[in-house]
């Protein structure tokens, strides 16, 4: 099940996103595809070029965003915590708090942290 953590802002796992009917104004994106084989620094950057994608597209291009890996719990919903830290001015710990109360499976993942 897609898990709308805002109005705008939503988590999902590879299952959800094979069922989900595509539209116009929603952005899918893959945090597998910013989570690789790559050295620690890459990956941190490519965990960055993700959160400002989403946060343009929900504050500039007012856009919905679903943001999904292969079971919605480490992975997409680190970059979702990421991005709420940098739109609703939070910290991480709150923005797991936020995103645990839509969906509780979520496993935190604080040693990934970027700051």
């Amino acid at each position: 099940m897609i898990s709308w953590i805002t109005s705008q802002l939503a988590i999902a796992d590879l299952t959800d996103m094979l069922h989900h009917a595509y539209d116009t104004v929603t952005v899918i994106v893959d945090a597998r595809s910013y989570f690789g084989y790559l050295n620690r620094d890459d990956e941190l950057g490519n965990i960055r070029d993700a959160v400002s994608l989403i946060t343009r597209n929900i504050r500039e291009l007012e856009r919905k965003v679903i943001v999904f890996c292969d079971a919605g719990m480490d992975r997409s919903p680190f970059i979702v915590a990421k991005t709420l830290c940098e739109l609703e001015h939070i910290d991480l710990n709150d923005a797991y708090t936020l995103i645990k109360k839509k969906r509780p499976c979520v496993q935190e993942h604080y040693e990934w942290d970027i700051r």
